[in-house]
């Protein structure tokens, strides 16, 4: 009734279950707005792959690479590399050439890294010492021999007498075997110093 006074005790209508879930729902998601995320980040799902020979010999130039894989284009373009020759040598770049002084057997490591992603992978190789000697025969030919229990690659490396000898690519000397060089090709007279150099300009064998 207009005017009246307000009826006492009147009470409050009860909430329905959907209402009171409604209402919980609501306080939580307010509650959550208000609080910090934190982000977890994956683990490092970098890995490396290093591609070079596993055997070589002293004074060989070696090629060791290093491919990336597990994660995008964009990093592996930014990824940055550093070798550890295993020899008291190192170098940095995702291709790299060594060359080794000493035979033995090496355990090569590169670690790759950008940002949070590193990662490090091992390479063994064993470098082979080179054992040639130099005769000649009746006719003065000049005749390399294979004194090491394997085959050797030995293209690149010269003969230094009168005349120098190149050995093309691809010349494979097997063990205890021989290679003829006519003596035209290096001599032009007698007595002389034959000399067999590597690739690095490193004497290997000599004879008068």
């Amino acid at each position: 009734t207009p005017g009246s006074a307000a009826p006492k005790d009147i009470p409050e209508p009860e909430l329905e279950e959907s209402e009171e879930a409604d209402k919980s729902t609501n306080k939580t998601s307010a509650a959550k707005q208000s609080e910090t995320i934190q982000l977890e980040l994956p683990d490092v799902t970098l890995e490396l792959k290093v591609t070079a020979l596993s055997k070589g010999y002293v004074h060989q130039p070696i090629i060791f690479a290093v491919e990336p894989y597990g994660v995008g284009e964009t990093m592996k373009d930014s990824l940055e590399y550093s070798w550890n020759f295993g020899d008291g040598n190192s170098s940095a770049g995702k291709e790299v050439e060594h060359v080794f002084s000493y035979p033995g057997t090496y355990v090569v490591t590169t670690l790759g890294e950008y940002k949070r992603q590193r990662q490090i992978a091992r390479h063994e190789i064993t470098i082979l010492p080179v054992r040639l000697s130099l005769t000649t025969n009746s006719e003065n030919d000049v005749q390399v021999s294979n004194d090491s229990p394997y085959e050797l690659d030995i293209s690149g490396y010269t003969i230094r007498a009168h005349k120098d000898f190149v050995f093309p690519p691809y010349s494979i000397l097997l063990p205890n075997q021989t290679i003829t060089i006519p003596n035209p090709k290096l001599l032009t007279a007698a007595p002389a110093m034959i000399a067999v150099y590597d690739t690095e300009d490193s004497l290997v064998a000599s004879r008068l």
